[in-house]
């Protein structure tokens, strides 16, 4: 006879591997997209800040990983980042533009 904790394992295992099952029909019958290459530059931004007068030029280059990009801020290297990530430290230097 099974403890409480060895009823509860065994029955949380079999719900897993269901949602496993289930999950793996889902996707099989969907295809993977296709993107190909990127193109070199992949986006450009351009933030201009009119209180300041300052200006910067955000380029995109496609990075070494899947949805990585190596961003150049007025010709000069910054970071390898994500578009999100990226952003963000775009967004919270907005107030001063000197951080980018």
């Amino acid at each position: 006879m099974l403890t409480r904790a060895e009823r509860k394992a065994k029955l949380s295992e079999r719900g897993r591997r269901g949602a496993e099952a289930r999950w793996t029909a889902y996707h099989a019958s969907i295809p993977r997209p296709n993107y190909g290459e990127l193109p070199d530059p992949c986006f450009e931004v351009i933030v201009i800040n009119h209180v300041s007068k300052k200006t910067k030029h955000l380029v995109f280059h496609p990075g070494k990983k899947s949805g990585s990009y190596r961003i150049d801020v007025n010709g000069k290297f910054w970071k390898s980042a994500g578009w999100t990530d990226s952003l963000v430290r775009v967004r919270k230097s907005c107030r001063r533009m000197t951080n980018i």
